[in-house]
C-alpha cells in the first residue's frame, strides 16, 4: 500500500517555496536600494547612468521606463561579480565572445570590430581630406593621417576561428585612395605581430606597437629611425586591467605590463595642459598608475589641448589631433620635436586652422586607431 503525501503537506511546502522567494526578492530589491550610487564605473571606464526625469511624455514613449531599466542595470547590487560569473559561464560553454570581445588565443580579450558605419566613415575621410587642402592652401603646411588597425586585424591569429570582423584592409584602402599624405602602418605592425604589440586585456596598442609605428612616421617624414633598443624601457605597472577586461570580467585574464620607453639621450620638457591650468615637466602622469585607469599615465589621459615643449631646437613643431591611441605615440613625437600639441575634438572646439595660425606648426598628423575614426561624430569640426 503506497503512502499518500497529506494535501496539507503538499500546501505547506508550496507556502515554504513562495515564502522563501518573496523574501529573497524582497531582501535583493532592499540591498539594491540600499547599495551605494556611483556616479562613475572605474572598472568599466564610463559614467552611469543617472534615474531618469519622470513626466507624461517620456512615460509614453517608453523612455521613462527605458531610463529607470538602464539605471537599475548600471546600479544593481554585486554588478562586477554577476558579470564575471556570466562571462565563466560562457567560456564554460565554449563561446567565443561576450560583451563585445573575443576569447582569443594566448590569453587575449580582443574587442570585436564586426560592423562600421560605412557612410559615417566615408563622411569622416572626406572631413579630413577637407582640413588637409584647407590647411595646404592657407599655411602651406601638409597635414598626414594615420589610422592604426586594431588587434583584431594586426592578431588575426590569435582570433577564434570565423570570427565576423569588418575588412580592415578595404578601409583603410579607401583612406589611403581619399586622402592625401596617407602613412600606412598596417605591414608594420603584421610584421612583427607576434611580438607584445597589444595589450592582452584592453584595446590600445602597446608603446613597442607605438615604436614600430612611429619608425613608419619617422620614414615619412625625414625623422630618424630608431630601433626599440634605443630607448631605456622602464616597466611603470605590471598590474594594468583595461577596456576589454572591463567588458568581460574574465577573473581568469592575466594583467597587461605598461612600459615606457624613455628617450635614449638626456633631454628636458614641459606639458602644458589646458593652456596653463596644469603644467608638469613630465610626460607620465603616475598618480594613474594607482587607479583602475592606468593607460591615462601617458599625458594624463585625454584633454582638450596639451603642449610639450622640449629641449630641441630645430624648429620642428607637430599637431597631433588625435583619440587616445596619440596619447603614447606623442611620448615618442617629443623626442624629436621642438613642440608637440595634441588636440582631442571630443573636448576642444575652437576652431583648428586658428590654432594652426597661433602655434605655428608645420607639421599635422591626425591619428586615430580605425574602430575610434569610424564612429568619431566630430571630426566635421575640422572644416570650420
Amino acid at each position: 500500500m503506497k503512502y499518500k503525501r497529506k494535501p496539507e503537506t503538499k500546501r505547506f511546502k508550496a507556502i515554504c517555496v513562495v515564502v522563501v522567494f518573496v523574501v529573497i526578492l524582497g531582501a535583493l530589491a532592499i540591498v539594491n536600494v540600499a547599495w551605494p550610487k556611483k556616479s562613475f564605473s572605474e572598472n568599466e571606464n564610463r559614467v552611469l547612468a543617472t534615474f531618469p526625469e519622470f513626466s507624461w511624455d517620456n512615460l509614453i514613449s517608453s523612455k521613462f521606463t527605458d531610463g529607470v531599466e538602464t539605471y537599475v542595470t548600471d546600479h544593481f547590487a554585486f554588478r562586477d561579480v554577476w558579470v564575471g560569473a556570466k562571462t565563466m559561464a560562457e567560456v564554460a560553454l565554449l563561446k567565443k565572445d561576450s560583451g563585445g570581445v573575443y576569447f582569443a588565443k594566448d590569453g587575449y580579450l580582443i574587442e570585436m570590430l564586426d560592423q562600421v558605419d560605412r557612410s559615417k566613415y566615408t563622411e569622416n575621410l572626406q572631413s579630413v581630406k577637407t582640413f588637409a587642402e584647407k590647411i595646404k592652401q592657407e599655411f602651406g603646411v601638409d597635414v598626414r593621417t594615420m589610422l592604426a588597425p586594431t588587434a583584431s586585424y594586426s592578431l588575426q591569429d590569435k582570433l577564434p576561428p570565423f570570427a565576423p570582423e569588418v575588412d580592415q584592409d578595404e578601409l583603410i584602402q579607401e583612406a589611403v585612395d581619399t586622402i592625401p599624405n596617407f602613412v600606412d602602418v598596417r605591414q608594420a605592425l603584421k610584421d612583427h605581430n607576434q611580438e607584445y604589440i597589444y595589450y592582452r586585456t584592453d584595446h590600445h596598442w602597446t608603446n613597442l606597437g607605438v615604436c614600430y609605428a612611429y619608425q613608419v612616421w619617422c620614414q615619412a617624414v625625414g625623422l630618424e629611425v630608431k630601433a626599440p633598443d634605443w630607448y631605456q624601457q622602464k616597466v611603470l605597472s605590471d598590474a594594468f586591467y583595461g577596456t576589454t577586461y572591463s567588458k568581460a570580467s574574465l577573473y581568469t585574464a592575466k594583467p597587461d605590463t605598461i612600459t615606457a620607453f624613455l628617450p635614449g639621450q638626456e633631454t628636458s620638457l614641459t606639458v602644458d595642459y589646458n593652456q596653463g591650468k596644469k603644467v608638469t615637466n613630465t610626460l607620465y602622469e603616475t598618480s594613474h598608475l594607482e587607479t583602475k585607469d592606468k593607460y591615462s599615465v601617458f599625458l594624463d589621459g585625454n584633454q582638450p589641448i596639451t603642449k610639450i615643449t622640449t629641449s630641441n631646437k630645430n624648429g620642428r613643431k607637430l599637431m597631433l589631433i588625435k583619440d587616445s591611441y596619440a596619447n603614447s605615440f606623442a611620448t615618442f613625437a617629443a623626442n624629436d620635436y621642438e613642440e608637440v600639441y595634441l588636440v582631442d575634438l571630443r573636448h576642444y572646439r575652437a576652431p583648428i586652422s586658428q590654432l594652426v595660425k597661433e602655434s605655428g606648426v608645420n607639421e599635422i598628423l591626425v591619428l586615430y586607431n580605425i574602430s575610434g575614426f569610424a564612429s568619431d561624430a566630430n571630426l566635421s569640426l575640422l572644416t570650420r
